[in-house]
């Protein structure tokens, strides 16, 4: 695992980098990210050309940790796991296995927040190297290393990497002091030399939006890690796990159906293993960007994941006459789970642009973000859940609605009631994982035959 000791010390680039200059070095890179980001397993993706996991225990517990890591690392010689916010930080809410085990929040085992990217490590009994900034510190900043590894009692802290050194003298401060604590430096690097990713309000611009930039500043982390870390000499402490057994779902039975899966610039927010789940249990998925493609025929069912529709609605407008099935088809009976910006897509209007017009909803772009992990409970029957049945999510957005809806309530905010559900509907501002609910996948596909049988 490469984390950090607070999120902006240089992780995100070390990680990529590092998968980069495995990958060149001709090894078989797994990638995954803890928590639930979409945008930084894009940027995995591109590095080490496989797909990046999600290891999120709030929204699948820790058995949906151990899977997705499983799917993660099936068929490497290396999975590198990047971290979130600082190593020992997580949230205080309880997700799906405190719900059920324990739901006290002020009576943790040992330092390191529920969630947090120590717990994940400890989970799956990875080594952690430890990304620090040494910018306006040098003997200090070995203090704080001490203090992380002295902590890290369930999963071991390999060594440090030490980002923006200003100056030989510099680096030679921080190593005598790191030396004297018994701490091994694995790599420095000076500062400035990382190129900036580009970024705007939800964190870095995903790779579908400039992919060509992406793989030039990949390319450039690659040889900048390469020449900063002895690779074999970090290779050589990694340890071997085991991974979990993959779960014996037998779906032969059922019959295969097309599924439409809204991607591109506009539509980039979409989890891998929820792809993954859907297609084992008889889905033939169908890619196809909004913003430029008609809805793929044949499709008996629609996914609209999130990502940045208002940055796009000209675009979408303009091929507007080539979606209008989508309704159509919805008023029918074709399923539609929508999240986030899809959920925008559906509504009358996107900061008084036009959209499908299926929610009665208008919605806009406000100043305030909305962030955080959420459960929920259906407030009735819909496409993906029962009446009563507990979900749990991640809200990451700016938009505003001007009806929220009602289908959901949030047991952290009694009072928020918000989202739009049918036999044939889920959406809603919540992003949903499949780890440990794979029930609302079967209920998604049920749905999704029965329209292809006309019903």
């Amino acid at each position: 695992m490469i984390a950090g000791t607070a999120s902006g010390v240089g992780k995100t680039s070390v990680a990529v980098g590092l998968m980069a200059a495995l990958a060149k070095a001709k090894y078989k890179v797994g990638a995954a990210k803890v928590g639930p980001d979409y945008i930084d397993p894009g940027y995995h993706k591109m590095a080490t050309g496989r797909a990046s996991y999600n290891l999120d225990p709030f929204m699948t517990g820790r058995l949906g940790v151990a899977e997705s890591f499983r799917r993660a690392a099936t068929g490497t010689d290396i999975c590198v796991v990047e971290g979130v916010m600082g190593l020992y930080d997580g949230t205080d809410r309880a997700g799906l296995d405190d719900f059920e085990i324990n739901m006290d929040p002020s009576n943790p085992q040992e330092l390191g927040g529920r969630y947090s990217s120590y717990e994940v490590a400890t989970a799956l009994g990875i080594g952690i190297v430890l990304v620090m900034d040494a910018r306006s510190s040098s003997h200090s900043l070995a203090a704080t290393a001490h203090g992380f590894t002295s902590l890290a009692h369930g999963s071991p802290i390999l060594g440090v990497i030490v980002n923006r050194v200003r100056s030989d003298r510099h680096s030679s401060l921080v190593h005598d002091a790191m030396e004297s604590l018994g701490i091994e430096i694995l790599g420095t690097i000076a500062d400035g030399v990382f190129p900036n990713f580009e970024s705007r309000q939800l964190g870095l611009i995903p790779t579908d939006e400039r992919l060509e930039e992406a793989r030039i500043e990949i390319a450039r982390l690659a040889e900048l890690v390469n020449s900063a870390i002895d690779i074999e000499s970090l290779v050589s402490k990694l340890r071997t796990v085991e991974l979990a057994q993959a779960p014996l779902h037998d779906h032969s039975s059922e019959s295969k159906i097309s599924v439409a899966v809204a991607r591109g610039p506009a539509f980039s927010f979409v989890y891998q293993e929820n792809l993954d789940i859907l297609q084992e249990m008889g889905a033939e998925l169908h890619s196809f960007d909004p913003a430029t493609d008609p809805m793929p025929e044949g499709a008996k069912a629609l996914i609209l994941g999130g990502g940045f529709p208002e940055l796009y609605m000209d675009e979408i407008n303009a091929n507007m006459a080539q979606l209008e099935s989508i309704a159509t088809n919805h008023r029918l009976g074709m399923p539609i789970w929508a999240e986030c910006g899809g959920l925008m897509l559906l509504s009358q209007t996107i900061d008084a642009k036009k959209g499908l017009g299926i929610l009665e909803v208008n919605t806009k772009m406000g100043s305030r973000l909305n962030l955080g992990y959420q459960r929920a409970i259906s407030q009735r029957p819909n496409l993906l859940v029962g009446a009563g049945t507990a979900i749990y999510g991640h809200e990451f957005h700016y938009s505003i609605p001007d009806n929220p809806g009602d289908l959901l309530r949030y047991t952290y905010s009694p009072k928020t009631l918000n989202g739009f559900g049918s036999e044939v509907l889920y959406a809603s501002y919540l992003h949903l994982h499949l780890g440990q609910q794979p029930e609302m996948a079967s209920r998604f596909l049920h749905r999704a035959r029965n329209f292809n049988d006309g019903v």
